[in-house]
């Protein structure tokens, strides 16, 4: 499931530079991920293992050694492979497995390597317990949460805007995401932005009669916007695709835009 989610964001170019997975089962995400790697990041014959472009970071097992922390000198090394340009393709990949295992010092470094990311670089960390990484590891990170006994992925950053829509009414809420707005951040408005698309997306089709599963947060959106059919959910996507496209066209209020997207949202 992680090589299929991970590829449709490839292919709408929406895959953030660095993700953050959190699993129940690291072993199949860890097989998973290098799957999605080898079929759309390093094409070739050459396994990864022996990628050029490629690196493994995990704690230091051997006969003798059996850490149990990843060290900082083992993030140290990853941030110098990173740092070099790619040997064959265009991209750089790096996985970090059980990074829940990095000791303080390494998670610092971490950090730093994340602040820093090249457009041309994909990081991604693996771990049993998210929650024990640094809160602005974690923030850095797009996340994803694995279960291997569900059925589908849960994108943390989705859930976070299509709580901002769900919530609309709230003026905590509202605050909240606006002081995140403030000096002109278009990065984040882009993600509110894409995400707020693919909500409409999943709504159109399920009003059009597609086999698509919503959520509990998604049919309380769906049920606002009432008549909620096809035509009617199509003209809303268009509405606030047009004032998506505007906001950045002609450098609007990024504040204003998102307001007038949450009033889109709260009329019946």
């Amino acid at each position: 499931m992680i090589k299929q989610y991970l590829a449709s964001k490839f292919k709408l170019g929406r895959l953030y530079n660095s993700w953050l997975i959190a699993a129940n089962d690291t072993v199949t995400a860890l097989k998973d991920l290098n799957d999605f790697i080898s079929s759309f990041l390093l094409i070739g014959d050459i396994p990864l293992e022996t990628h050029p472009d490629y690196k493994f970071i995990e704690r230091e097992k051997s006969a003798t050694v059996n850490t149990k922390n990843i060290s900082v000198d083992q993030i140290r090394e990853l941030t110098e492979f990173l740092n070099k340009t790619p040997s064959i393709g265009p991209y750089k990949v790096a996985i970090i497995y059980q990074s829940d295992l990095m000791n303080v010092n390494a998670a610092n470094s971490c950090l730093k390597l994340l602040e820093d990311t090249a457009k041309n670089t994909y990081i991604f960390l693996i771990a049993t317990r998210a929650s024990s990484l640094l809160p602005t590891i974690r923030s850095r990170c797009a996340k994803i949460n694995y279960r291997s006994d569900d059925t589908h992925l849960v994108d943390d950053i989705y859930v976070k805007f299509i709580t901002l829509i769900a919530n609309g009414h709230n003026i905590d809420t509202k605050l909240e995401f606006l002081k995140e707005l403030s000096d002109k951040n278009r990065s984040l408005w882009s993600e509110f932005s894409d995400n707020i698309l693919d909500l409409m997306n999943k709504l159109i089709k399920k009003s059009a009669g597609i086999d698509t599963k919503l959520s509990s947060l998604e049919l309380e959106i769906m049920a606002k916007l009432y008549p909620n059919s096809p035509e009617y959910l199509i003209g809303k996507y268009k509405k606030i695709k047009n004032l998506i496209d505007n906001t950045i066209k002609y450098d609007l209020d990024l504040k204003t835009s998102y307001l007038l997207i949450i009033d889109h949202f709260n009329c019946h």
